[in-house]
């Protein structure tokens, strides 16, 4: 069974990921895999936004993140470029795991199409004062890039998943204890329903 797992900026995605991990997923990180693509395509990324995103010859991901979360059409830019490396690696993490549990882990998993790899996909949601403070204390940015990352995420909803797949949600408040336990249920369901 492959399930994709999305959710807003700091929903808290990566706490039920380790859930589904406990219960036997292979849990592929979508953003992991971003840091992994970005150097197979540094030469493309570095054409299009220039030597000002360059450490020595590394590309600084803070300096990146500053140009695409400033500006959705240079985000976009970057989009084009990293995904199809990344859909790739998704793909191939798949098939190489076939018959097993797989959680995709992705933000914009519907914008990426890999929605239309899994057979089921968990929506997992947060107040809104909840994901401004756990960004805080996880990025060390300030409230204002805060507020433009979650800006830069507005359009995603549960209404852009594939219509024929079954989508679910997840409440992730703050309560660790509640929603593993909502968790748990989940996957007993769909445990349930793959028999």
């Amino acid at each position: 069974m492959v399930v994709g797992l999305t959710g807003k900026y700091c929903a808290g995605k990566n706490s039920v990921a380790s859930v589904f991990e406990e219960k036997g997923f292979y849990h592929i990180d979508v953003d992991t895999l971003g840091h992994k693509a970005l150097p197979l395509v540094k030469d493309k990324v570095v054409a299009h936004f220039g030597d000002v995103i360059l450490d020595g010859d590394e590309i600084n991901r803070k300096k990146l993140g500053s140009i695409i979360f400033a500006d959705k059409g240079e985000k976009e830019a970057l989009e084009r470029i990293i995904h199809p490396c990344m859909v790739d690696m998704v793909k191939d993490a798949i098939a190489e795991r076939a018959g097993s549990d797989v959680l995709v882990n992705a933000a914009i998993l519907h914008r990426m199409k890999l929605d239309s790899l899994c057979d089921c996909v968990v929506w997992v949601d947060a107040p809104v004062l909840t994901r401004i403070r756990r960004a805080l204390k996880r990025d060390g940015i300030t409230l204002k890039e805060v507020l433009k990352r979650i800006k830069t995420q507005s359009f995603l909803n549960t209404n852009l998943i594939k219509k024929n797949t079954d989508t679910y949600n997840i409440r992730n408040g703050g309560d660790l204890e509640r929603m593993s336990a909502s968790v748990m249920k989940l996957i007993e369901k769909l445990n349930e329903g793959n028999r």
